[in-house]
């Protein structure tokens, strides 16, 4: 019983990544993912609102489909780990 309880919380908590993955590009996020794995750039092309944090940190949870996030890694927060849009 414990095993199938465990199984379906497992694949619950994978839905909204697996939503957020077929999220179309609001906010031009396709167009920065060749600067992921290096530093953050002083300027983003035609970027609209942007948002900069570690991995971790605490966030608003409001949605803009128009915001750029950028995410950093947490231990030196200076290498982008992904770019999506919200």
């Amino acid at each position: 019983m414990r095993i199938r309880i465990l199984a379906a919380l497992t694949a619950a908590a994978a839905l909204p990544a697996l939503a957020q993955d077929k999220a179309p590009d609001t906010c031009g996020a396709a167009a920065l993912q060749s600067l992921i794995g290096g530093p953050v750039p002083t300027a983003l092309p035609d970027a609209n609102p942007v948002r900069i944090y570690a991995d971790g940190d605490a966030v608003t949870m409001d949605y803009n489909p128009q915001r750029v996030n950028i995410i950093l890694d947490a231990a030196t927060r200076t290498t982008i780990l992904a770019i999506t849009c919200g």
